[in-house]
Formats: structure tokens, C-alpha cells, sequence
């Protein structure tokens, strides 16, 4: 959550995760977005939501985070275990 995009597209590069530029940055930005999302609800409020079954909540938390889209939410619940 406190680190901005270059500093996530470097510990990417050091973890192996070298996508070149272009990939790398992206998934930078997603993991930023994914960071400011979970800040702004709150860590607790945000894994509660998560942990929870309620598919309208967990939709409405995840689809506003820069690359979650309907077929990320509906891999999610797919792999989800019961």
C-alpha cells in the first residue's frame, strides 16, 4: 500500500517477475490498485469481505481495482474452495 508504481515494477524485476517494460509496469499499476483499494476499505474490513460468501460485496469491492473484471470475479469464485 505505501509503495508507488515504480517502486512495485523494481521489486517485481528483483523477485524475477521481469515481464519487460510493459507487462512489468502493468502489473505494477494492478497491484497499486489493488494496494489503494485495500487502504481505503481498510486491511480487516477488506480480507473480512473476502473471506466472507456474500458474491454482491466481494463484487463491489474487487471490480473497481484496475484489472478485475467480470472473468477475474467468476475465476475467483470457480476456484474458491467450499
Amino acid at each position: 500500500m505505501r509503495w508507488d508504481l515504480a517502486q512495485v515494477a523494481t521489486r517485481l524485476i528483483a523477485a524475477g517477475c521481469d515481464r519487460g517494460p510493459f507487462m512489468t509496469n502493468l502489473f505494477a499499476l494492478r497491484l497499486c490498485s489493488l494496494g489503494m483499494a485495500v487502504e481505503a476499505t481498510g486491511v480487516d474490513s477488506f480480507a473480512d469481505t473476502i473471506a466472507g460468501g456474500d458474491r454482491k460485496r466481494i463484487e463491489e469491492l474487487l471490480l473497481p481495482v484496475n484489472g478485475i473484471g467480470p472473468k477475474v470475479i467468476w475465476n475467483f469464485f470457480l476456484l474458491r474452495p467450499n
